[in-house]
């Protein structure tokens, strides 16, 4: 008769063992130095602000740490930036400013010589060699996502024609022109794949097997009736057409952690990985669709090499 009292007792000192673990969890999680990162309106617009406070609170409790969101004005200048992280927090574990506010990163190191700030680049690289005493400058291996991409349009084109006569288009926002012509990491990756084509730059039509599209916003689901798509896009993954394939995400969002890591580490300059995700249109064969999973973790430089 003793057994049936005691189960009661031993359940209820183990809930209060884990209630005071999950509570001291939660004071060192408060007392730990917060890092900041700077965002812009511009890019909240894009990225939406459900979307933002989701990534926030993910991305600090991953770091295991407070983490400060400033959206400044796309116009702020580097005095704002500066104080507006100084008001944010006086003792910030890193800080991290897109390439746009570079600007201020360096003048707040100049003013707090002691705090860690770091560029969040995107495809943007260093201007010059790392200053010592200024911020450390974090950008996408761009290269690397465009021969990934390379790889899987030519792997979708070879599966939607016997003939090859299907066409693969590279769109980037970044260019003046509309439709630009493919880059080289690009077209390497079209010919390991097997592909023997040329991309096109001009408008898809009736022959479009597939479209790259880098720096894609909302204006890429104009095409959404082509076959396959491959986006480098910031904007929601919900909301991408139901035939994207591959997308790659290097927004600050995506590499914050590995980046809060590298600069932890010492590091002042290091090329990150965008953060893929791979989806099966229903259209997709299911072997297709395991190959072109194992792309994500293929490397430019060494898997190049040997392929």
């Amino acid at each position: 008769m003793i057994l049936p009292r005691a189960l009661p007792a031993r359940a209820a000192g183990a809930s209060a063992f884990a209630a005071a673990v999950l509570l001291t969890l939660w004071v060192i999680f408060l007392v730990r130095r917060p890092v900041i990162l700077v965002g812009d309106s511009d890019f909240d617009k894009l990225y939406g602000l459900e979307r933002t406070a989701r990534e926030r609170r993910l991305c600090a409790l991953r770091l295991f740490r407070p983490l400060i969101y400033l959206s400044m004005n796309s116009e702020a200048g580097p005095d704002m930036i500066s104080a507006s992280i100084w008001s944010a927090s006086r003792r910030p574990a890193a800080v991290f400013v897109p390439y746009r506010y570079r600007e201020g990163a360096r003048r707040f190191l100049i003013e707090h010589p002691q705090t860690q700030a770091a560029v969040l680049g995107a495809r943007y690289t260093p201007e010059t060699g790392i200053e010592e005493a200024g911020p450390a400058w974090f950008f996408t291996g761009f290269e690397a996502d465009l021969y990934r991409a390379g790889r899987c349009a030519g792997l979708l084109a070879l599966a939607r024609s016997e003939a090859g006569d299907h066409v693969i288009y590279y769109q980037d926002e970044y260019q003046d022109e509309p439709f630009s012509p493919a880059p080289e990491a690009f077209i390497r990756g079209l010919r390991d794949s097997g592909w023997p084509g040329t991309p096109s730059a001009e408008q898809p039509d009736d022959r479009s097997a597939c479209l790259v599209f880098a720096g894609a916003g909302n204006a890429v689901f104009e095409n959404a009736d082509i076959p396959f798509l491959i986006l480098m896009s910031w904007a929601d993954p919900a909301d991408f057409p139901s035939s994207t394939v591959m997308a790659f995400d290097d927004s600050p969002w995506a590499q914050l952690e590995a980046a809060f890591k590298l600069l932890l580490r010492g590091e002042r300059t290091a090329a990150l990985s965008s953060k893929i995700r791979v989806s099966r249109p229903k259209n997709l064969d299911k072997a297709l669709f395991s190959k072109i999973k194992n792309l994500k973790t293929l490397t430019f430089e060494a898997d190049y090499a040997d392929n």
